[in-house]
């Protein structure tokens, strides 16, 4: 009788096991998983100055750094950017780009920049520049398209050189590009301006491959970026 209670236990205890066994097989999830880098909504206050998972930073002429919570570009003649690569998922009809930055007096040149690049070795700029006083050939927004190096001129517009911080927005579709700055302290509007893409560039989200937020200067002043942000709306 003692020998066929032990006897039951043991198969009480080698069913349990199984049973076990089996609801674990039945969870895991063996199924692939897309790894495919697309671009998401992102967000980043580079607070912790530091370059943002995924992302990529570049001093092209130094000094420019992530400092204070910002990426600054710093006296005299440095310019940098941090971005990254991506291809923009199935069914996108509008990608939203936005950052705060300031534009500052400075005789030579200051300029913030968006770079949007094409698999097909053109890209293009989306830029706001105030250069030297009062100066209505150098203050100026710029839409730019590069092929190699050869540069076509999709937009340009004069601007009042307003010393101050802002809060910059461009919106690409697939036959335009808005550009847009508001004032960050008040909340005015400084532009709003719409450029269409040219028809035959056969512009397609398909062939976006990399962003980048720039900042650029000369003399007088530095120049930072912070909160950046990408959208991509279906």
């Amino acid at each position: 009788m003692k020998t066929k209670i032990v006897l039951s236990g043991l198969w009480a205890f080698v069913f349990m096991i199984f049973i076990l066994f089996s609801l674990t097989n039945c969870e895991k999830d063996d199924s692939p998983k897309d790894t495919t880098n697309y671009f998401t909504d992102e967000y980043y206050n580079l607070d912790d100055n530091l370059i943002p998972s995924g992302w990529q930073f570049t001093e092209v002429l130094p000094d420019v750094n992530l400092i204070n919570g910002r990426l600054t570009a710093q006296i005299v003649d440095s310019e940098g950017y941090i971005g990254r690569d991506g291809i923009v998922p199935p069914g996108t009809t509008k990608m939203k780009f936005e950052w705060d930055g300031s534009l500052q007096n400075s005789y030579w040149g200051m300029l913030t920049q968006l770079q949007i690049d094409f698999n097909t070795n053109e890209y293009f700029t989306i830029s706001a520049q105030l250069a030297g006083v009062n100066n209505s050939i150098s203050n100026r927004i710029y839409i730019l398209y590069y092929q190699g190096t050869t540069r076509s001129v999709f937009f340009e517009k004069s601007i009042v050189p307003i010393n101050d911080n802002y809060h910059f927005i461009v919106e690409l579709l697939p036959t335009s590009i808005i550009f847009s700055a508001s004032n960050i302290s008040y909340g005015t509007t400084y532009f709003n301006e719409s450029s269409n893409i040219p028809a035959n560039f056969n512009f397609s989200f398909n062939n976006v491959n990399s962003i980048k937020y720039k900042v650029i200067t000369t003399t007088d002043n530095n120049c930072w970026l912070d909160n950046i942000s990408v959208n991509v709306i279906p």
